[in-house]
């Protein structure tokens, strides 16, 4: 009765009707052949497995699982895809403010604060934006701090915007740092130090005096 499968009987091979003695390491080398297989598939699972609890590790030292992270990187990527420019957004922005009537110079002053921002990143989407790239753009502005608070302002206002058009997150901007100004301590002149300045300014109506303007009436 034939073997299943049409194989010859063991120790034997047939070749074009004829039979040959098969070689013993033929049926050695198949043997180790099929366990080589199983012992790469088992290092393979049990690669997989550790890559998985080590990602699982990470994820707990955070508080996290893994259906949070992926929610989170989904809900992450609509967001890049859905957003626009930082230009773009600045152009809605300004396009809002004039429909809502606000004046022209005010519409020009946002714009033009505004337009500094887009010119330091021109093609990112205002979703990829972070809270240290707005601090370090504040932070640059070679003005004074009540004016680099202006564009914080301004610049939170934009992101609040963002937000409701589903672009970004108003907290980005919500959480840079606020310019401190420092306070300058009053001046008391003596009547011999008014009469000084008074000479050297000619009129005696207005002087100006170590970055402190005030009047001085005699």
């Amino acid at each position: 009765m034939g073997r299943p499968g049409g194989w010859p009987r063991r120790g034997t091979l047939r070749l074009r009707g004829s039979t040959f003695s098969a070689l013993p390491e033929f049926e050695v080398g198949l043997q180790r052949l099929l366990s080589s297989g199983r012992d790469h598939i088992a290092v393979a699972g049990k690669l997989n497995e550790g890559s998985s609890a080590f990602d699982d590790r990470e994820l707990a030292k955070h508080g996290w699982t893994i259906q949070q992270a992926i929610r989170f990187a989904v809900e992450h990527l609509r967001k890049q895809e859905g957003s626009v420019t930082v230009a773009e957004a600045v152009t809605a922005l300004v396009a809002q403010k004039k429909a809502e009537g606000k004046t022209e110079r005010y519409q020009n002053d946002i714009e033009n604060r505004l337009d500094r921002l887009s010119e330091v990143m021109p093609e990112t989407k205002i979703a990829n934006v972070t809270t240290a790239d707005l601090d370090k753009f504040l932070c640059e502005l070679t003005v004074a701090a009540g004016t680099k608070n202006t564009f914080r302002r301004d610049i939170r206002t934009l992101w609040s915007f963002a937000e409701k058009r589903g672009w970004a997150e108003a907290k980005t901007a919500k959480h840079t740092g606020r310019a401190s100004t420092v306070s300058v301590p009053p001046v008391i002149f003596t009547p011999e130090d008014a009469a000084a300045l008074l000479a050297a300014n000619g009129s005696g109506e207005s002087v100006t005096a170590c970055g402190v303007a005030g009047s001085l009436v005699c």
